[in-house]
């Protein structure tokens, strides 16, 4: 018993598609990252962090790491935040 349905092969989604990649690689392209320099002249971000701020983060590691046994920092940034002093200049 036939379904009534009609099945035909439609050459414009193939052209869809081909067109549709070559749109992608054509923005692919365009939106490549290129190597640009920055000199924002900021300090360096562990003798500039706000003390209350590198304590927020060291406790917020200790908490996730007693909570949920979970790592969210870099132990060494975790140590240096801890090690942190008042900053001479803040952000």
């Amino acid at each position: 018993m036939k379904s009534g349905h009609l099945v035909s092969f439609n050459p414009m989604w193939i052209l869809f598609a081909i067109i549709s990649i070559i749109v992608v690689q054509i923005f692919k392209n365009m939106m490549s990252a290129k190597e640009f320099k920055v000199d924002e002249d900021l300090p360096n971000f562990f003798s500039s962090i706000p003390l209350s701020q590198a304590d927020m983060i060291v406790k917020e590691e200790e908490h996730c790491q007693q909570q949920f046994g979970v790592l969210i920092n870099d132990p060494d940034t975790v140590r240096t935040l801890d090690d942190t002093e008042v900053p001479k200049k803040a952000i």
